[in-house]
């Protein structure tokens, strides 16, 4: 039988490696209050997301690539949506996305 060197997961309990998770991983949050838009803009890692912007964000099935779109006829934060086809029926808020991939 051959011998191969395996590379083992790294450590669930390293500090370092979760401090990388977080920096990579954030979620989408609403709008700052402040907004008055009336297409107030969803926040990214503090900053504001733009209508045809591509994320890869995480679901019940794993990461997928997803572009976000605006209504507007909508106001307010239900004016965003999903628009790849088969994750048209998410809301975006709340969605974790991978700033890496």
């Amino acid at each position: 039988m051959e011998r191969r060197n395996v590379q083992l997961p790294p450590d669930p309990d390293d500090d370092e490696l979760e401090e990388e998770l977080e920096d990579r991983i954030v979620q989408i949050m609403p709008p700052d209050p402040t907004d008055t838009d009336p297409h107030p803009r969803l926040l990214l890692d503090g900053w504001g997301i733009h209508a045809g912007e591509t994320l890869t964000a995480l679901f019940p099935d794993g990461w997928h690539k997803i572009t976000l779109e605006m209504r507007w006829e909508v106001e307010g934060p239900a004016c965003w949506y999903i628009s790849t086809p088969g994750y048209q029926g998410f809301s975006p808020i709340g969605l974790f996305v991978n700033l890496d991939a």
